[in-house]
């Protein structure tokens, strides 16, 4: 399949460098990132890069929604390329311009809360570059007058082949559409292999997939897309891409996306005046203090001994890594490590005034999230991870040939205690008993 063996992607490697609030520093990174490849991929991303600063109004994000369309695709590459590059050997230069474009728009089908949602966001996707009858939809006109995305994307009025994969690539990333038509029990069968400290996460996982089951039956899946053109070995590759943007979208946390007094207080605002369903208003506190509590996710080699995890690029295993936002104190770490996490961003001054904000309107609302349920806030986090691992984790493993698997053991929370050394705080890891 592949013309050439591809080596040459840039991951940053320490995604501390990007600054929180960096107007247009995101597209330096992307650039820098494919630094390494083709002209014809450089060019490929450059383009889109104006395309998207060029979206029309309608698509920017709104004050109170989260940031989808700059930092976020920068964070999912970076991750993205951190999974290739454990396997470099099995990618190509075509690859990393799928994985890419892919990137950049997977989001493009967002819309802001309260904004309509008679389509769901993959279609809406879709819409956006053909619109029925073969007409071409608001991204399309703007990729038109960059030739070389036209290339790429279109033929005539229908979308290339290379374009198809890009974009249902691009549509597949939420976790609700699968794969293939074994997604569900596939994931299932990781979960029963996998040891899990935490019996809430354990749960919490479980109760996910059966939530999901049902609606995972009505949806079409990837394959069958993409076995009307292409054949079995070549749909594993692109299953395998999908699945690496899939988990790499769902590592991603906020803390690297918009972060001010001025975005906090506009979503502040828009979860208790706006969300009427107390529900979805405690899920909406709940995730939005969770991309506070993590620092960053990372995909790296760890070697671990007891409760402490080493990087080891020779001889560890390959896991994803979660960051807590705490620095020890002391020297010591007490049971209530969650409380600590609190404490700490209390203290922090870009993050003490959302807290503060919080704790006051969830006091004067007597909304039940009081300081034991934040503490289980980076449980939450985990809980996502890993049922985005799980879900994943399959179609990165299972490669036609043994050399071509691309092994991620399982996922770590911790904090990080020295430099490329960490303390685990919780976590789980695939069972390798005999």
């Amino acid at each position: 399949m592949k013309s050439e063996i591809y080596t040459s992607f840039h991951p940053i490697e320490d995604i501390n460098s990007f600054e929180e609030n960096d107007g247009e520093k995101w597209k330096d990174h992307i650039r820098d990132m494919v630094s390494g490849s083709t002209s014809e991929v450089i060019k490929a991303v450059d383009d889109m890069l104006k395309v998207i600063t060029n979206l029309p109004i309608e698509l920017q994000p709104y004050p109170y929604y989260t940031e989808h369309f700059r930092t976020h695709p920068r964070n999912v590459l970076r991750l993205a390329f951190e999974i290739m590059s454990i396997k470099p050997e099995i990618f190509d230069e075509k690859d990393v311009l799928i994985i890419t474009l892919a990137t950049l728009i997977h989001d493009l089908g967002q819309l802001p809360p309260g904004k309509g949602k008679k389509k769901g966001e993959p279609e809406r996707l879709k819409k956006l570059f053909i619109t029925g009858n073969r007409r071409k939809g608001k991204i399309a006109e703007l990729l038109e007058k960059e030739k070389d995305l036209k290339r790429i994307f279109f033929k005539e009025d229908d979308l290339t082949t290379l374009g198809q994969i890009i974009l249902y690539i691009a549509m597949y990333h939420p976790k609700h559409m699968p794969l293939d038509n074994k997604y569900l029990e596939n994931a299932d069968q990781y979960v029963k292999e996998c040891h899990i400290k935490n019996d809430k996460a354990w749960k919490e996982i479980k109760n996910k997939f059966e939530k999901m089951g049902e609606e995972i039956k009505k949806k079409n899946n990837l394959h069958n897309k993409l076995k009307k053109t292409f054949g079995e070995e070549e749909i594993q590759h692109y299953l395998k891409l999908a699945a690496i943007l899939k988990l790499a979208d769902g590592c991603d946390v906020q803390i690297y996306r918009d972060i001010n007094k001025f975005t906090y207080s506009y979503k502040i605002d828009y979860i208790f005046k706006k969300l009427k369903d107390k529900d979805k208003r405690r899920k909406s506190i709940n995730a939005y203090l969770r991309d506070i509590c993590i620092k960053n996710v990372k995909i790296k080699r760890i070697k671990i001994s007891g409760d402490t995890a080493v990087e080891d690029n020779n001889s560890g295993d390959n896991y994803v890594v979660m960051i807590a936002n705490f620095e020890e104190e002391n020297g010591s770490i007490s049971t209530d490590i969650y409380e600590k996490i609190l404490n700490y961003l209390k203290r922090k001054e870009e993050t003490s005034y959302i807290i503060e904000q919080l704790e006051r309107i969830i006091k004067n609302r007597e909304e039940e999230i009081n300081g034991k349920r934040i503490k289980e806030l980076l449980e939450d986090a985990f809980i996502d991870v890993c049922t985005e691992f799980l879900l994943a984790r399959k179609y990165l493993i299972d490669g036609r040939e043994e050399d071509e698997d691309i092994n991620i053991k399982g996922v770590i929370i911790a904090y990080e205690k020295n430099k490329n050394e960490y303390k685990i705080i919780d976590g789980f890891h695939l069972q390798v008993d005999s």
